[in-house]
């Protein structure tokens, strides 16, 4: 991709979100550095601006970054860009001083950017995005970005005399959180009280459905309860959206980002011993590094769904002769409970990063420091297992996409 043709992907991304944080833009290309020097020549230019905001957690303080776009940029986007989306031609000119402003504080407006880092992800992996009625809450005569956005489309829409076609090649779409308050009219209260802040949104696929939660720099917290009562809207909102009400309580799998390796660290080790949601609630949790090589597993688990666990398995076992299920080896030797063998010894798939599933290799590995055990993951996976794994642990590594 081309500098000027990223730029502009980049900045129409920016047209629908807004603010952005500024780790999810590199999901988009695998040369970080090249990422890197784009969003700097847009700073530059000042059709982007650097924030921060301070947020606590557990009575620590951290820094989420994050970049919005400017009036500037707005005008340079509709400049250069209307030709190829025609949309554009009906924002306001010139455009009026905006606020980006659509949350009450600091926490809320956290859990927002990391919601729409989610979508940034999903929307690459052909997930339609659910965008739901936004608040605003700001003083003075400046205009809502985001009111501005959709009053352009919307008028392009009526002077075409035709909707905006749909994407319907996509396998399922993804809700923010903060649109699954607003589509169950949610008062803040409502939205404290079922713990959503806890979570920034649900995937919805064809056949089933999965909370999406965003990291925190301390180890995420979940707990049966709170998980509980997010799942009754999560699977209200399945049996509207798919108009099937079959798949009540199927809500039992999660998706984690984690955008540190600090944080995925924390994470992992509160995961695998947390017994109470291991036990109750969660059947599954996969928590994912926010870069680009994890796009590939997105896109694994829309199209396998149900078995993506057990799929992944069969295409390891294909292409790898030396490891088969434990109750194939000859002889048999299926021990310890362990699914898999590499080569005799009890193996693991770990490529899906899911700590419930990784639970009782990580212990017997733990208890039994004079034997070796197998983990079977992609090369950039290795740093993090290796993070949080024992030193007995080997790693066999699959090159490119299964």
């Amino acid at each position: 991709m081309e500098k000027e043709t990223f730029k502009e992907y980049i900045l129409m991304y920016f047209m629908t979100y807004g603010t952005i944080i500024t780790e999810v833009f590199y999901t988009l290309r695998k040369d970080r550095k090249y990422v890197s020097k784009v969003l700097c020549s847009l700073e530059k230019e000042g059709l982007i601006s650097e924030n921060k905001i301070a947020v606590t957690d557990r009575h620590k303080k951290y820094y989420i970054r994050y970049k919005s776009i400017t009036v500037k940029g707005v005008e340079y986007v509709r400049t250069h860009y209307a030709t190829r989306h025609k949309w554009l031609g009906f924002l306001p000119s010139p455009v009026p001083k905006f606020t980006m402003t659509t949350t009450k504080n600091y926490n809320m407006l956290g859990r927002n950017l990391k919601s729409i880092s989610a979508a940034i992800i999903f929307n690459q992996a052909n997930v339609d995005v659910h965008n739901g009625a936004t608040k605003s809450y700001y003083e003075g005569k400046s205009v809502n970005f985001f009111d501005m956005i959709d009053t352009a489309k919307n008028n392009y829409k009526i002077y075409c005399g035709y909707s905006l076609p749909e994407n319907n090649t996509c396998k399922g779409v993804y809700f923010h959180s903060k649109d699954v308050a607003s589509y169950f009219k949610l008062s803040d209260s409502d939205v404290a009280q079922n713990k959503f802040h806890q979570h920034i949104g649900v995937l919805i696929l064809e056949n089933s459905s999965y909370f999406v939660y965003a990291a925190k720099p301390n180890g995420l917290k979940l707990n049966a309860e709170s998980i509980l009562r997010s799942k009754i809207y999560g699977e209200r909102l399945f049996d509207t959206v798919k108009n099937n009400e079959g798949m009540r309580g199927h809500l039992k799998s999660a998706f984690v980002f984690t955008y540190t390796k600090k944080e995925f660290v924390k994470n992992f080790n509160a995961l695998v011993k947390s017994k109470d949601v291991i036990e109750k609630v969660l059947s599954s949790v996969m928590l994912f590094p926010v870069r680009y090589e994890s796009e590939w597993f997105i896109k694994y688990l829309i199209k396998c769904e149900y078995q993506i666990h057990g799929a992944l398995e069969d295409a390891l076992m294909k292409k790898m002769p030396d490891l088969n299920y434990g109750l194939s080896a000859n002889p048999y030797s299926y021990e310890s409970g362990f699914r898999l063998l590499y080569r005799g010894k009890p193996a693991v798939n770990g490529m899906l990063f899911d700590p419930i599933k990784l639970q009782y290799f990580y212990e017997e590995a733990v208890k039994n420091k004079e034997r070796e055990y197998v983990l079977i993951c992609q090369d950039w996976q290795k740093e993090y297992y290796e993070a949080v794994m024992p030193e007995n642990v080997r790693y066999v590594l699959v090159g490119g996409n299964i």
